[in-house]
């Protein structure tokens, strides 16, 4: 990490304009926006799991948001799955029913 922003650091601070470059003070770049990352929904992190969410999730590329975002998405995801999972286990218990009816007389 630190060769990368070591590179960063010689780099002529004009030529960072427009880039979200707060300052380079003692070789760190702090930024203060990133412009050039996707945006996730407002509310994303407490979405009820269901349709609407599963839209929303399949438009996100989690490699192209911030960092604290992808932990927002990876949560998301985890929601997602568990309503799915709960979904098979519906399911299974209808046909399981439906089966036990069927040997019933």
């Amino acid at each position: 990490m630190w060769q990368f922003v070591h590179a960063w650091a010689r780099i002529p601070h004009s030529a960072l304009t427009g880039l979200g470059i707060l300052s380079l003070a003692s070789g760190i770049i702090e930024r203060m926006f990133d412009n050039d990352l996707e945006q996730i929904p407002p509310g994303l992190d407490s979405m009820e799991p269901g349709p609407q969410l599963a839209a929303f999730l399949s438009s996100i590329n989690a490699a192209e948001v911030s960092d604290h975002d992808r932990i927002v998405v990876l949560r998301a995801d985890q929601r997602m799955a568990s309503y799915y999972a709960a979904q098979v286990y519906e399911d299974m218990a209808a046909v399981s029913d439906s089966l036990h009816e069927m040997d019933t007389p």
